[in-house]
């Protein structure tokens, strides 16, 4: 795969499989991914229960919960699955319990990722959106999410410990505790306020997004 090839892709199996042939998805990258393609479908969960199953996930990543918690969170999420068929109570349940998993697994294609692009298909079909359209549309979104998360391979950036100035730090927190994503623009004002020249940084937070928890500046710097 190519630079080119990488910004363009829209289909998230192929770009999972890049990472994983070089180990550039990490658990915690993996599950805060996860977490964030099942937050595009969080009104249509068909349970509380799963919703409060990612919200431990998350925190699990962060060091925030337990294991014993997660497993908890996991074995309620798996408890959710029926069977009957239901597109959207089935592939949420499968994709939310592999997340929650001590190892987490997240695959792509027709595995839980695309059950999450399918739950988030049936719904907007549901809504009078063609089925295929909607489905293709998840299917993009989850490659920008994961392009936020792990930034891009082919340009690694390497942080300048002058850019961490006090209103930096205190900016990136408040941003990734409170997900208060439309505050990315103040933040690259600030790192340009400290002399961050970074057309890749300052481009990234400057950008129409999508972002989520896991975005790669805000990981870059909060030492994450």
């Amino acid at each position: 795969m190519t630079e080119k090839q990488w910004l363009a892709c829209k289909n998230p199996s192929e770009l999972e499989l890049f990472l994983d042939e070089r180990g550039l998805l990490g658990e915690r990258k993996l599950r805060l991914f996860g977490c964030a393609c099942v937050r595009d479908v969080w009104d249509d969960l068909p349970h509380d229960v799963l919703r409060q199953a990612i919200e431990t996930c998350e925190k699990y990543a962060d060091g925030l919960a337990t294991a014993k918690q997660l497993k908890a969170a996991r074995d309620r999420a798996d408890g959710t699955y029926e069977g009957i068929g239901d597109i959207i109570a089935d592939h949420s349940a499968i994709a939310i319990t592999a997340l929650c998993e001590r190892a987490p697994s997240f695959p792509m294609g027709s595995g839980s990722a695309g059950g999450i692009a399918a739950v988030a298909a049936e719904a907007k079909s549901d809504r009078g959106k063609s089925f295929d359209r909607a489905y293709k549309q998840a299917q993009h979104l989850h490659c920008q999410l994961l392009r936020d998360v792990v930034g891009n391979p082919f340009r690694p950036v390497v942080l300048d410990t002058a850019w961490l100035t006090s209103t930096v730090g205190s900016l990136a927190k408040d941003i990734y505790a409170d997900r208060a994503f439309d505050r990315l623009p103040i933040l690259a004002d600030a790192l340009q306020d400290a002399g961050c020249e970074s057309g890749d940084v300052l481009g990234h937070l400057r950008g129409d997004g999508p972002h989520c928890r896991g975005c790669w500046v805000i990981d870059l710097l909060l030492g994450r």
